[in-house]
């Protein structure tokens, strides 16, 4: 919905205000929910979506068909994808990290309990607990920006020492 011009911005922005709720939004929420009880931060979240939703109506929106595609050829497309990734060591790099984000992001799942029956953590704390994943993002998107990964070993080396310390954490919180 927006021009190619101005496509970097707008994924910008998007990231950012993404990020950003994540960050705020859960240490807000444990906040609230610690203050107040249940019913405010239920309230703040239906005046999010009302104003989000208002939102909408201000977008403007011009219509253009695609064009059509005769018999696309799926497997040779997707085998050209597989070569060109197989040829650029970065874009596997990063598509094996998030891979592995994916694969272990379930633990946040498990974070309620942690916080009461490890940390004894009260919603706040939960709520901060929510946030630092995204807090760590934020972070970790400014530092590589004024420091970008040059070498795929050192991404590779990253991922598979962060692989070592969540086993190493949790089989450590077991015991």
């Amino acid at each position: 919905m927006v021009s190619r011009d101005e496509l970097k911005r707008s994924s910008a922005f998007t990231t950012i205000a993404f990020k950003g709720g994540t960050v705020l939004g859960p240490g807000i929420a444990g906040v609230l929910l610690a203050v107040q009880g249940y019913v405010l931060p239920y309230r703040v979240a239906q005046f999010c979506l009302l104003l989000g939703s208002l939102s909408l109506l201000f977008i403007k929106y011009s219509h253009q068909k695609p064009e059509k595609i005769k018999n696309p050829a799926i497997l040779s497309e997707m085998l050209m994808g597989a070569i060109y990734v197989s040829k650029h060591p970065l874009l596997l790099s990063v598509m094996s990290l998030d891979m592995f984000a994916v694969l272990f992001g379930g633990v946040v799942a498990m974070l309620p309990i942690y916080a009461v029956e490890v940390l004894h953590m009260g919603p706040e704390g939960l709520g901060w607990l929510r946030a630092a994943p995204a807090f760590g993002a934020v972070f970790m998107s400014l530092y590589l920006i004024r420091k970008p990964i040059a070498k795929t070993r050192r991404l590779f080396a990253a991922m598979v020492s962060f692989w070592f310390w969540s086993l190493h954490s949790g089989f450590r919180s077991l015991h």
